[in-house]
């Protein structure tokens, strides 16, 4: 059983969930996305500023969690983020800056602002230690951007080309992590520890050929996996190792697909197609040690459960993950009814 190139997979190029810097929207196309030609933004009349405009007259924010509203439009373009989408980025900012009492991390995000942002964070330096483009659509979030106590950050609210507008910022501390540690009870995966040339002939999916799955059956109480994977060279290329689970619904369900990975993760429910056209029901990725989860109603049906380091290169083989999947219920049995006179006929 022969691998199949991960180039021909619908799967094969994921942007990296691990990093800061990290453009986490979705993707499944070898080709990234052409962005959509700059319009003239609607800009509102300028507004008498009260900070924000510089590091030196940051809007400071005393704890978290954080949440603001503004509009950038009459600031000045004092900084530019590295990570701006193909071009370079002449739009105003506002700036707001934040010293944690203790080491911790945050995540930053700008979902639900009204325009095409971007989100970059400064360090001592000033150094920019993260920065994204886009996340949510054409909006702007960065995850787990660690800091160390005592230390003054500051994090600039911007935008794509010219762009400026409304926009929402919520700064909140990063949620405790996750453990991949496997719980008593729990089925194994069993698949060989991932190597270099390493021919997945056990549950590699639509990475296989032919494909191959491993069924997981109904469980009132749900379903715990515990599982490995790893990224490794394979004839000269960077290949990852990919699980594939299969399960069957007779009606419609909803179904919750969590996962626990130790490294950054990409997880997915996929419909059953024979040909591996892939056409998902939910997709999401996560940091390392963060719980990432599926929840969606189904339809009776056949569907594959995709769990996979979000990198193709440096993930040890072996490294853990363990996942849940609740909802798979086992179908109903039909008792029919009887009577002892008619007991008694069976066995006379």
């Amino acid at each position: 059983m022969r691998l199949r190139s991960l180039s021909l997979m619908s799967f094969a190029v994921v942007l990296a969930a691990g990093s800061a810097f990290a453009d986490r929207q979705p993707n499944f196309s070898n080709v990234a996305p052409k962005k959509k030609d700059t319009k003239p933004s609607v800009l509102t009349p300028p507004r008498t500023q009260v900070g924000g405009e510089t590091f030196a007259t940051a809007v400071p924010v005393a704890t978290l969690p954080f949440f603001d509203t503004g509009n950038t439009c009459g600031y000045a373009d004092d900084y530019y983020p590295s990570c701006a989408f193909i071009g370079n980025s002449t739009a105003p900012d506002v700036v707001y800056s934040y010293t944690p009492t203790a080491d911790g991390c945050v995540n930053v995000s700008l979902c639900g602002s009204s325009y095409d942002t971007a989100i970059h964070v400064y360090g001592p330096g000033p150094t920019m230690i993260a920065c994204n483009d886009d996340f949510c659509a054409l909006q702007s979030t960065v995850e787990n951007v660690a800091l160390v106590g005592g230390t003054t950050y500051y994090f600039v609210v911007d935008g794509y080309a010219t762009d400026c507008g409304d926009y929402q910022i919520e700064i909140t501390a990063c949620p405790a992590p996750c453990s991949a540690a496997c719980p008593p009870g729990a089925i194994l995966e069993g698949e060989p520890t991932c190597a270099n040339e390493y021919d997945d002939q056990y549950n590699g999916g639509c990475n296989s050929t032919p494909p191959v799955f491993t069924d997981l059956e109904c469980n009132e109480l749900g379903v715990t996996v515990c599982g490995t994977y790893g990224t490794f060279s394979f004839q000269g290329l960077d290949y990852r190792d990919t699980d594939w689970y299969r399960f069957t619904i007779d009606t419609a369900k909803n179904i919750t697909y969590c996962v626990c990975g130790s490294q950054a993760s990409l997880i997915a429910i996929v419909n059953e197609d024979p040909a591996c056209n892939i056409a998902t029901q939910c997709i999401e990725s996560s940091n390392a040690g963060q719980e990432v989860c599926c929840n969606v109603v189904l339809a009776p049906g056949t569907y594959w459960l995709f769990v996979a380091t979000d990198d193709f290169f440096g993930v040890p083989c072996g490294s853990p993950y363990t996942f849940t999947l609740q909802g798979l219920t086992c179908p109903s049995v039909n008792v029919e009814s009887t009577s002892w006179s008619k007991m008694k006929n069976v066995y006379r």
